[in-house]
């Protein structure tokens, strides 16, 4: 496993965020050497690993019994220092203006979940507190996210490559503008129709 030394300035004392594919993928490959180092690297680092609560319930959803879905969760409280980070009303909202961000930029599939995960990513932006790490590179285009490192896994029959996403705060401010001053998105005429809830201002 290789990783740039600015990659490790970056992630020095910071909040890593785990996406539910990279829990998947330590918790099939624990034993893996590389998965090791990783998991080393961070500790080094002084990192505070976390979820979020719909990546919590993501990991969960497809154990098979009682017995794997109480082995998942002891997996996931020996792993993450930051058992959960909470959502709260701003998240959503943010989530709502990105999912308009991407249908304007035609990013097609980004789920949910993913939507949220950027909108706390961006709640935390300021000097990048809370960094994201993922296999999933679509769900997390530059559009609004800077992409500041990778590394790649070899976990014998295949790699994977782990992707450290940031929201850029300029881009999504300037993102978030051109949509507010839009035609598209420009109050309709007073009629008789309820309005929908006010995204911006």
């Amino acid at each position: 496993m290789v990783i740039h030394e600015s990659l490790k300035g970056a992630l020095k004392l910071k909040a890593v965020l785990l996406d539910t594919c990279v829990l998947g993928t330590i918790r099939n490959n624990i034993k893996n050497p590389d998965v090791q180092d990783f998991l080393k690297l961070l500790d080094e680092l002084k990192c505070t690993l976390t979820i979020n609560d719909l990546i919590k319930a993501e990991f969960f959803r497809d154990a098979n019994s009682h017995t794997e879905l109480l082995e998942r969760n002891n997996f996931i409280k020996a792993l993450c220092q930051q058992f959960s980070l909470p959502f709260d009303q701003s998240i959503y909202r943010s989530a709502m203006i990105l999912s308009y961000i991407y249908v304007r930029h035609k990013h097609k599939g980004v789920e949910l979940i993913d939507l949220m995960t950027s909108a706390l990513l961006e709640k935390y932006a300021n000097n990048q507190r809370l960094i994201l790490v993922t296999t999933n590179h679509k769900d997390y285009p530059l559009t609004v996210h800077d992409r500041i490192g990778a590394v790649v896994l070899d976990l014998g029959k295949d790699l994977s490559t782990l992707g450290f996403y940031t929201i850029n705060t300029n881009k999504w401010a300037e993102e978030a503008s051109e949509l507010r001053d839009s035609e598209e998105w420009q109050p309709p005429a007073r009629s008789n129709i309820p309005e929908p809830p006010k995204l911006f201002g």
